[in-house]
């Protein structure tokens, strides 16, 4: 018996974000969040290049949200998107992420699974 690699990093949330009183769903991947992936950050708040970082690290999160264009489109979470975004916008969902991986938090992942 166990658990495949794979499986545990197929798994896939949603939360509900909410700014300036407008709602979008983001749906991301908390197995890519690894220790590898936060080191990067880590080192990156130690060079001027912050935001591209915070993109980097977004991307490599986001599955997918509910990120419009003006003409109503829906936009993806790739690098180069994020890059365009407001450094703001991307604190608000890695806060939002920070926040639904919590232990203890309504449908958080825990430790037994």
């Amino acid at each position: 018996m166990g658990v495949r690699l794979s499986h545990v990093r197929s798994n896939r949330r949603t939360f509900v974000l909410t700014l300036d009183g407008e709602e979008m769903k983001v749906t991301y991947r908390p197995a890519a969040y690894t220790p590898a992936l936060e080191a990067g950050m880590r080192a990156a708040t130690d060079t001027p290049w912050q935001a591209e970082e915070l993109a980097k690290f977004v991307a490599s999160l986001v599955e997918e949200w509910e990120l419009l264009d003006d003409d109503g489109s829906q936009l993806d979470a790739s690098v180069e998107v994020c890059q365009t975004l407001p450094v703001t916008f991307l604190a608000a969902v890695v806060g939002g992420i920070g926040e639904d991986m919590k232990p203890g938090e309504a449908g958080a992942p825990s430790g037994g699974g």
